[in-house]
């Protein structure tokens, strides 16, 4: 199942290219005790964040709580290849999530073997950001 809002106001929006901002985080832990914050800026797509979603869920089989912090709200629309010009805007193509550097995007708690570093490491292959894996202290 891919994530995307169940119903918003404007169907399509205006999404601006240039995704930085002067916006830094402070990599907070809301829940978990380990986590991945992202540490540049970029787009993360619906279908990536459930590939995450999964190899964390088979990683850490049933012994940890998993928490994701990035849901996808902006639409990304597309035409059609071979289209001419005009004609109005694309159809929603995908949903995207904006980050920003310090972002934390998933935690965890509860792990108990020592395979949690070896699984956010998985991640990071999954995500078109580089990012880190942090612990709680």
């Amino acid at each position: 199942m891919l994530l995307g809002p169940r119903n918003v106001k404007y169907k399509k929006s205006f999404a601006r290219k240039k995704i930085q901002t002067n916006q830094t985080y402070t990599s907070q832990f809301f829940w978990g005790n380990y986590g991945f914050a992202a540490l540049e800026h970029g787009r993360i797509k619906a279908k990536q964040i459930e590939a995450c979603r999964k190899v964390l869920r088979r990683n850490l089989k049933k012994d940890a709580k998993i928490w994701i912090h990035a849901f996808p709200n902006l639409p990304i629309t597309k035409k059609p290849q071979e289209v001419r010009m005009g004609k109005g805007k694309g159809l929603v193509k995908y949903w995207v999530y904006i980050t920003s550097p310090g972002k934390v995007i998933f935690e965890a708690r509860g792990i108990k073997t020592n395979n949690y570093r070896i699984t956010f490491n998985l991640i990071s292959y999954k995500l078109p950001i580089k990012g880190a894996f942090l612990i709680k202290v």
